[in-house]
């Protein structure tokens, strides 16, 4: 008998759609992935396994029943049958302090009331696609609760094997998508620090540089938790990641030992992917925190801070202008310093670097902002980036 762990909020969608042993058009996510050979096939063979299986439903005697009438050999359906599992709590799936799968209208006034069947009909998969969003469910949901409870060890220093998730003194917080949207929608650093920390995704390293491209099917809500709740893992490997810890006993004893030795200077490929999900998680608040800004005292350092300033300022079409100045004149405070005379402050150093070169002055077009005059000046940074340490 096959278990396969399927959340009761998204079973509830197929029971109501009609589509649990059917393909479905509005709820089943189709995309690809690349996998490590060994890892791409372990998949193909676990879809086969179960593809045109039956699985027990609240009526599974009555099914059998129905079935045997049929001519249909019972005795196999029995031994071969599936069974859905709809709890975290239940086959060792340890909850994680955040609820991880969230409907659409969750947040709203009018709030579904998910029902949370624990009953389903018996039946029959219907062909490979309805076979995949199962087994890619049960991959993705338990490594995704595996991962949390293995990452929670890892930060209280106990060994992941035997670690109950919550037992230690230090709880982890996973870090949503949402959370860095909101984060990166503050502001022009912020925005570019979420969209490195987005496109520098964590990938699950193992030996070899050859991957297997597979179309896989799976509810659209499953991939909506792992894309919230680990954004900063590339898909593909955290899929990867699922299936290495899941079948960890059906490969050969040299893969595991490559897979999960655990070693402080040849650390195994699960144990190296942890480790650096973990780095990540725990330093992402300060990789998202923009650096305190130094006061500017003297001449000299404001030099130094509008020189790099201008640097990005190349372009006669997009040069540095009073807008700027006033942006630059507030991230650091200039009037602490400078008082009233701040303007002029600044005015001074960009006609010292005019006088030297460095910057071109440009007088009105098209760089003029909103509401200023065509005697309004612009300055283009024509100099060397090494000028910057010029005093």
């Amino acid at each position: 008998m096959t278990k396969l762990y399927v959340p009761s909020v998204v079973l509830d969608e197929y029971i109501e759609e009609g589509t649990v042993y059917k393909f479905s058009l509005l709820h089943d996510k189709k995309t690809t992935v690349s996998l490590p050979p060994f890892l791409a096939f372990r998949l193909q063979l676990d879809i086969d396994r179960v593809a045109s299986k039956h699985v027990r439903g609240y009526d599974w005697e009555e099914y059998l029943q129905r079935l045997e009438a049929e001519g249909v050999n019972i005795d196999s359906v029995r031994e071969n049958s599936v069974v859905f599992v709809t709890k975290p709590e239940e086959e060792d799936l340890h909850p994680i302090q955040q609820r991880v799968l969230v409907d659409e209208e969750d947040e709203g006034e009018g709030r579904k009331q998910v029902r949370g069947y624990n009953r389903y009909e018996s039946g029959k998969i219907r062909g490979r696609r309805v076979a995949c969003r199962y087994v890619v469910t049960d991959l993705l949901m338990r490594g995704l609760y595996g991962l949390h409870r293995r990452l929670e060890a890892r930060l209280n220093e106990q060994n992941p094997d035997d670690y109950e998730s919550g037992s230690g003194e230090k709880k982890l917080e996973l870090i949503s998508f949402r959370e860095l949207m909101t984060r990166g929608a503050s502001g022009i650093e912020k925005g570019e620090m979420i969209s490195d920390l987005l496109e520098n995704s964590i990938t699950f390293e193992v030996r070899g540089k050859k991957r297997q491209h597979l179309t896989i099917y799976l509810p659209d809500q499953v991939y909506g938790a792992i894309r919230r709740h680990y954004p900063l893992i590339e898909f593909s490997s955290f899929l990867a990641y699922c299936i290495a810890l899941r079948r960890r006993d059906a490969f050969d004893e040299e893969t595991r030992y490559e897979l999960f030795r655990e070693c402080d200077y040849f650390p195994g490929a699960v144990q190296a992917f942890e480790l650096k999900v973990l780095s990540k998680m725990k330093n992402v608040e300060q990789e998202l925190e923009i650096p305190e800004r130094p006061r500017i005292t003297t001449m000299d350092a404001l030099r130094a801070v509008m020189l790099d300033e201008l640097k990005y300022y190349r372009r006669p079409d997009f040069p540095f202008t009073l807008n700027h100045l006033a942006s630059l004149i507030i991230r650091y405070n200039l009037e602490e310093t400078f008082g009233d005379n701040a303007v002029s402050a600044c005015y001074q150093v960009l006609k010292q670097l005019e006088e030297e070169g460095l910057v071109r002055r440009l007088r009105g077009g098209a760089h003029r902002g909103r509401g200023e005059s065509p005697e309004t000046y612009a300055w283009q940074f024509v100099g060397a980036v090494d000028e910057q340490s010029r005093r």
